[in-house]
């Protein structure tokens, strides 16, 4: 067969598959007039996969593995958070692990911890006084005396 404006000039038509991208299928480019896989050899980290859309390849990573897929993907440990509001207001993120803030934060005598919106606060215990970062006292009962 020939192609061509039959006006001007026909050619012997070759075998080719494409001239352009959409002469292909959506999953598969055109290269040198022939539609191909467009993944080959593009996403060359580990543990990552390569998607066509719309004639164009994309790199992921697999399911289960985090990371950039233009170098490497990673296996995703289970995490509980990445920020303080990932856990319930009484819990802390500390190393993508809803933790208790409260522990060993309020370290003076007869004190106790109150965790208010992802933040410790150190009290002293009831019937104490003082300063909950150092020391609370026992709090004595006086009554005054009148003159």
């Amino acid at each position: 067969g020939f192609f061509g404006d039959p006006l001007t000039a026909c050619n012997l038509q070759l075998h080719t598959q494409c001239l352009e991208n959409d002469d292909c299928p959506s999953d598969r480019t055109c290269v040198k007039q022939k539609c191909e896989d467009p993944c080959h050899n593009v996403c060359s980290g580990n543990n990552t996969s390569c998607q066509v859309r719309n004639h164009i390849p994309y790199c992921t990573c697999k399911q289960g593995f985090f990371g950039d897929p233009l170098t490497a993907c990673n296996l995703q440990l289970h995490t509980q958070c990445l920020e303080n509001d990932d856990c319930p207001s009484d819990k802390t993120c500390v190393k993508q692990k809803c933790e208790d803030p409260c522990h060993n934060v309020c370290s003076g005598n007869n004190t106790s911890c109150q965790v208010r919106n992802h933040i410790p606060y150190c009290t002293c215990k009831l019937g104490f006084f003082g300063d909950p970062l150092t020391a609370c006292n026992l709090q004595l009962h006086t009554q005054c005396l009148e003159n």
